[in-house]
């Protein structure tokens, strides 16, 4: 490293040593008055000194009057000429130093990212490595090959923008992150849906031996009453109890239907249309209980009350768990 104040050397009147920067300052080229060479008695000659214009270089060269560095200071030397990106900051020699004594007492220690002097500091340095100011900032992508099949929403997004703010990621840290984590969510997908996909087929084996081989006569008349369990369960709740069981994955579940095979081949529609929803495990005891406590309630025999109808209803539903098929007639 250059300094800023070159020294050069010259002989003092005596012919010893070094001289002094003021003396160096004042040295002049042409022998003094009445020097005498031992031998001859005739002046010295006077020294040729070879001086590199470049580092010619003075405080005035670079400073200003006010003590700050001047634009452009650092073309001043050779060896910095190329370094304006890293040295444009530095506005003052005491600023200068301050890094350099700074990186001296850094070198062979370890950097630790969380002990910063202050909150300003830190937000620098994070800043510098790339780190959004807002979790907004982040603006995380779907990932390349995202299955069809997962929902990919803004929630999720709005996560992982979130966290990767808490713990300082760069942008590309994070959508690497979130990357990985959706690769891992649709592998464990996939070997979840084949694992179902071998019971699955396993338990279809199984009741193949029941039903007969898929498509049969007999295959086909199971299925059939499994259908029509399902269509008067739909009747009963007024749902569409096909598309119930669609979305929640065991519309081909095979252990299922075999129990709605067995519910719709012994138990009549009239049996199962007279059973309210929740009602397919009430014993007759069960509903005697309730409808003794039905007789008791004004609004079944109110018409001008809102519920009249409802109780109406839940008493015609007792009465067939009840008594069964027989008929009776309404309040």
């Amino acid at each position: 490293m250059k300094y800023f104040k070159m020294f050069f050397d010259a002989p003092d009147d005596t012919g010893g040593g070094e001289g002094s920067p003021a003396d160096a300052g004042n040295a002049s080229i042409l022998p003094s008055e009445g020097s005498q060479t031992p031998q001859s008695g005739q002046p010295d000659p006077a020294p040729t000194q070879q001086v590199n214009p470049s580092q010619n270089t003075t405080d005035s060269n670079i400073v200003n009057a006010d003590g700050t560095l001047k634009d452009n200071w650092w073309e001043s030397f050779d060896s910095t000429k190329e370094e304006g990106t890293m040295l444009k900051n530095f506005k003052t020699l005491e600023g200068l130093a301050k890094s350099f004594s700074n990186t001296k007492r850094m070198v062979g220690k370890p950097f630790d990212p969380t002990n910063f002097p202050d909150e300003a500091s830190k937000k620098e340095f994070y800043e510098k490595l790339g780190v959004p100011e807002t979790a907004e900032g982040y603006q995380l992508q779907k990932p390349d090959g995202f299955p069809e099949d997962m929902e990919f929403n803004q929630e999720q997004v709005n996560w992982f923008q979130n966290i990767s703010k808490k713990y300082n990621l760069t942008k590309e840290q994070a959508q690497g992150v979130q990357n990985e984590y959706f690769n891992m969510m649709a592998t464990a997908n996939q070997s979840a849906q084949s694992e179902m996909n071998e019971v699955i087929k396993q338990q279809r084996e199984e009741l193949s031996k029941e039903w007969g081989e898929e498509g049969s006569t007999s295959w086909n008349a199971n299925l059939e009453q499994a259908q029509k369990a399902i269509k008067a369960f739909s009747d009963i709740s007024g749902r569409n109890v096909a598309e119930d069981i669609k979305s929640i994955g065991l519309d081909n579940n095979p252990t299922l239907f075999r129990l709605l095979s067995q519910i719709g081949a012994n138990v009549g529609e009239k049996e199962l249309a007279g059973v309210g929803t929740g009602n397919l495990s009430m014993t007759k005891e069960q509903a005697q209980n309730e409808y003794n406590s039905l007789l008791k309630d004004k609004a079944l025999f109110n018409k001008h009350d809102p519920e009249h109808d409802q109780k109406i209803k839940r008493k015609s539903e007792l009465m067939r768990i009840i008594h069964g098929d027989a008929v009776y007639a309404e309040f």
